[in-house]
C-alpha cells in the first residue's frame, strides 16, 4: 500500500455513528424512557452497566428496562443488538457506549 493510501484511513474505534440517525418514535405516556433491546448476552450487560452509571452521575433515577422482543427490534427500525433508546430516538446501535458517551446522550436526550 501507497505511503499516502495509508494516511487516508482513520481508525475508529467504539464510535456509534447512529444517534439520530432513525426515525424518532413517539413514546405513549406511561412507557419506558431509557430501554436497551437486544437478548441477554455480554454486551447488553456491558452498555446497561454503563447507562446505570451515567444515570447515578446525572443524579436521575430513571429505571432501565430490557426487551428482546423481535418486534420492538422492528418498531425502532433496528437491525443490531444490543440497542440504547432515549425517550423514542435509538441513539445507539450494536456497540457497547462507554461511560463518558451514555452520559452524553442521556444529557441530550432526557431533558
Amino acid at each position: 500500500m501507497e505511503r499516502n493510501k495509508e494516511k487516508s484511513f482513520v481508525e475508529e474505534t467504539n464510535i456509534c455513528f447512529c444517534a439520530g440517525a432513525f426515525p424518532r418514535e413517539t413514546r405513549p405516556a406511561g412507557e419506558e424512557r431509557v430501554l436497551i433491546l437486544g437478548t441477554d448476552g455480554w454486551k447488553r450487560r456491558w452498555l446497561a452497566r454503563s447507562v446505570s452509571k451515567a444515570l447515578a452521575d446525572l443524579g436521575e433515577s430513571e429505571p432501565i428496562c430490557f426487551r428482546a422482543d423481535p418486534a420492538d427490534q422492528e418498531r425502532y427500525y433496528v437491525l443490531g443488538t444490543p440497542a440504547l433508546v432515549i425517550d423514542g430516538t435509538v441513539v445507539s446501535v450494536g456497540c457497547v457506549l462507554s461511560r463518558h458517551q451514555a452520559r452524553i446522550y442521556l444529557e441530550r436526550y432526557l431533558s
